[in-house]
């Protein structure tokens, strides 16, 4: 018995050291492979959070709704230069015109202001951020409610 004790240790030796020298050899692919997927990992996140931030620039920082329309309500749109017809709750901000046809009327709000257009009219949100509301009154009638 002691022979076959003797015999199963000494496997269990020769077998031990290719094991310890794969171990070592391991570690060093292992932490290539983790840096290597962390350094791709690191640069899609970059290539997502950049186009993320750039969009944030471009969101207003405070936006009114169309909340009301009777009639014919139009808004110009800037990269069709043509009139289209507005409807409710459309969201207003800074550069958007709007203009009644006769006999129609719309209300805007921007938090608690309210901004009545009557028919005939054409206005045009000049600027609009958290602490300035301008609005050009190019014909028409219009009046605000704060």
């Amino acid at each position: 018995m002691k022979r076959l004790d003797s015999a199963v240790s000494t496997q269990t030796q020769h077998h031990a050291r290719p094991a310890a020298l794969a171990l070592t050899h391991a570690p060093a692919t292992v932490l290539s492979a983790r840096w290597l997927a962390s350094l791709v990992l690191l640069t899609l996140l970059c290539f997502w959070v950049w186009p993320a931030h750039a969009q944030e620039d471009d969101v207003p920082a405070r936006v009114g709704r169309l909340a009301d329309v009777q009639g014919k309500v139009w808004l110009y749109d800037t990269e069709a230069s043509e009139w289209i017809e507005a409807g409710r709750n459309r969201p207003i901000t800074t550069g958007d015109r709007l203009s009644t046809e006769r006999g129609a009327r719309a209300e805007v709000r921007i938090g608690s202001t309210i901004l009545r257009i009557d028919g005939n009219t054409e206005i045009e949100v000049t600027r609009l951020d958290d602490a300035h509301l301008n609005v050009q009154l190019h014909s028409g009638h219009a009046a605000a409610h704060a």
